[in-house]
């Protein structure tokens, strides 16, 4: 395999993943990334990050609740 063939492989594996923790389908070209798909993934990172610290906040409060 080349490099290239590997390095889109690797793309559609954290693409794949990407979409499967955030449930949503992600639109990044992660071979190339420009200053909009950057700016999208920031995005999904911080949506990401506010979802965790929900489900903290959630479970701090409401320790006998189960989701």
């Amino acid at each position: 395999m080349n490099a290239t063939h590997c390095k889109r492989r690797l793309a559609e594996r954290i693409r794949a993943e990407m979409t499967h923790l955030s449930g949503r389908r992600c639109h990044f070209d992660l071979e190339a990334p420009a200053i909009a798909h950057l700016c999208d993934l920031h995005g999904l990172l911080r949506d990401l990050e506010a979802e965790k610290d929900n489900a903290v906040r959630q479970t701090t409060l409401f320790p006998w609740q189960t989701h």
